[in-house]
């Protein structure tokens, strides 16, 4: 596909160069072109006038300082210049025009009236252009980056071509996501703990030769960068959730990913900031042990926390009883009720705590899935919380008949003063006898 981009240039704002860098991935993952023309023709002054006067500005403040700030109005100096090179840098609209279109095959075209033989040669590359396709010698799938270089042996000629790929598979004909890109490099590097979040991974319905998982993750909304834009009196919420889940080998068996992207009135920071971000996301894993890279990233503050977890998938049949997810929110169904997600049964949709944590103020629920052998006998089910070793609340739900998924979801709860809890799920039925259990804290 081919693009042409009629503009008089292409401006990014300070912060946001990653951005048109992303874009120039997602087009060649498309197999898209861009050609750039740059609208005002041929001109008498300079199209970057912007970063010529920024750039100076720069070269002033840097013949009043020494390179080393020793001083607080050295250092405010320091930062000055940093933001105006930043400013320069992306206000070069003709050079942010020239990587987008040389990025994915195309070229930009300035300081000419004469676009009849540039269209030309769009035409050109248009209709006779080549493809060249390779099979990579590793077929490991790790999520590594993956240099590709492209050398002729005529030295006439010339060509463009990516500079690599992730080496991440295609989870049911969907590729690496722009906003995945962040986080599958942040996962090549060292551990990065820049702010707190919790993941975890549970399990419900039996697979053949596996289990369906819900891969969870759980971040407080006061853990991210929120600005104030002056003009607009609206902050930036932008996140992102990325999660690998390997074999021994190193292979991706599957991948989970979301990004929250959404602008808020000032008004009402302090309010989302008092909040949580929960989300959930489904795979499926056949038994065996895997471990999963999961990272999270504020875009905004430049900020990244990653997290390596290691995960059991049994054998089907072992367990009757999903894991315990603690409730952190009952909704109401917004439409019928979708019989594949464990998270939703006739009374509404679970949102599980991720990080395991309950309110004093409230009963502490749980949410589990029973699934029943076949037989005509009903299977008991105790719902136990213990501390330091000893009973504190013990009930035992009403089981009714399994839904059309042959799955028994049940909610129980208790009220609980502070403290760290234990909470056990027991099933019994036929004589196969099984358990599920998980820590809880309750809080204030």
């Amino acid at each position: 596909k081919t693009v042409l981009y009629l503009s008089e240039g292409l401006s990014t704002p300070p912060g946001f160069q990653e951005m048109l860098r992303k874009v120039v991935g997602a087009a060649n993952r498309g197999n898209i072109s861009f050609y750039c023309f740059d609208i005002r023709g041929l001109t008498a002054g300079t199209s970057n006038g912007t970063t010529a006067g920024l750039t100076a500005s720069a070269a002033a403040v840097s013949q009043t300082q020494s390179s080393v700030p020793s001083s607080p109005s050295a250092a405010r100096q320091q930062m000055e210049q940093d933001d105006l090179v930043l400013d320069a840098l992306a206000s070069h609209v003709q050079l942010n025009m020239a990587e987008l279109a040389e990025g994915t095959g195309g070229f930009a075209v300035f300081g000419t009236n004469e676009f009849r033989k540039n269209m030309v040669r769009v035409m050109e590359d248009v209709q006779t252009h080549y493809e060249i396709s390779y099979v990579p010698t590793s077929t490991l799938y790790d999520g590594h980056f993956r240099q590709v270089k492209v050398t002729l042996r005529d030295p006439r000629l010339t060509v463009q071509s990516r500079e690599g790929y992730f080496a991440v598979p295609e989870m049911n004909g969907i590729a690496v996501a722009p906003y995945e890109i962040d986080g599958l490099n942040a996962l090549q590097k060292a551990t990065r703990r820049d702010f707190g979040f919790s993941a975890a991974a549970l399990r419900f319905k039996p697979m053949p030769g596996g289990f369906r998982y819900e891969m969870g993750f759980e971040l407080e909304t006061a853990n991210l960068t929120t600005k104030v834009d002056p003009e607009t009196h609206k902050a930036r919420l932008h996140a992102t959730f990325l999660a690998l889940i390997k074999d021994p080998a190193g292979q991706i068996v599957a991948k989970v990913s979301q990004e929250i992207d959404r602008e808020l009135p000032e008004d009402k920071i302090d309010q989302f900031r008092r909040g949580r971000v929960i989300f959930t996301s489904p795979f499926e894993a056949p038994s065996g042990r895997y471990t999963i890279d999961a990272v999270v990233t504020d875009p905004e503050g430049n900020r990244i926390a990653t997290k390596r977890i290691s995960l059991l998938v049994p054998r089907p049949g072992e367990p009757a009883v999903s894991s315990v997810a603690i409730v952190h929110q009952l909704d109401p169904l917004e439409g019928p009720r979708d019989p594949g997600n464990p998270l939703e049964f006739p009374g509404g949709r679970i949102l599980p705590s991720i990080s395991q944590t309950g309110s004093g103020n409230t009963p502490t629920a749980v949410f589990f899935v029973v699934y029943p052998a076949p037989g005509d006998e009903k299977p008991k089910v105790t719902l136990e919380f213990s501390k330091d070793g000893e009973t504190v609340a013990r009930t035992s739900p009403e089981v009714g008949m399994p839904d059309e998924v042959n799955a028994l979801p049940l909610i129980g709860g208790a009220q609980l003063p502070v403290g760290n809890y234990v909470v056990r799920v027991t099933v019994v039925q036929a004589g196969r006898k099984s358990e599920e259990s998980t820590a809880v804290r309750v809080g204030q």
